[in-house]
Parts: structure tokens; C-alpha cells; sequence
């Protein structure tokens, strides 16, 4: 395990969710919290 600090510790996380939310969030407005969900489901079963 990485120390505190560390930037490798998030790198990954930090990716993925950055591309979630340009690729998916940025662009799209959901009326729900539930479709909301879906999007994102759909988006990490589908990639």
C-alpha cells in the first residue's frame, strides 16, 4: 500500500472518473437520480 500523499494511489480512480464525467456526465442532463444511475451503469457495463 501507498503512503499518504502518494499521487499512484488514485491515478486510476482519478482517470476513470474524469472521463465519466466528460464522456457521460458533462454532456447529458438526467431528470432523476434513477436515470442518472442507469446512465452511469450503462456507461461502465458498456465500455
Amino acid at each position: 500500500m501507498s503512503r499518504r500523499g502518494n499521487y499512484r494511489n488514485s491515478a486510476v480512480a482519478e482517470i476513470f472518473f474524469n472521463l465519466l464525467k466528460t464522456e457521460r456526465i458533462g454532456r447529458r442532463t438526467n431528470r432523476t437520480r434513477n436515470e442518472a444511475r442507469r446512465d452511469v451503469f450503462d456507461y461502465i457495463e458498456m465500455s
